[in-house]
């Protein structure tokens, strides 16, 4: 049985972002507050800017897959307001 639930699958480079559900985290009185997001990237789509030791900083190409999906969601929380 998979631990994954699949979030973004790509088609061009199967690049993949999944829940895993066998990372659960809770809060200190023990409550689920959620599970683990694995992001997986292709190198063909983004391109490593930098890793400072505390942040890595990457850019997704345009042109992708990966790149229309995220591009779509600009102003998905006013559209959701609405609804």
């Amino acid at each position: 049985m998979s631990t994954k639930s699949s979030i973004i699958l790509t088609h061009d480079n199967n690049e993949h972002w999944y829940e895993e559900t066998m990372s659960e985290h809770k809060d200190d009185d023990g409550n689920h507050t959620g599970y683990s997001i694995i992001v997986e990237l292709s190198h063909e789509s983004v391109e490593l800017i930098e890793d400072d030791g505390e942040h890595f900083f990457f850019r997704l190409k345009p042109g992708t897959e990966m790149y229309e999906i995220i591009k779509a969601t600009k102003g998905i929380d006013e559209y959701l307001a609405r609804k």
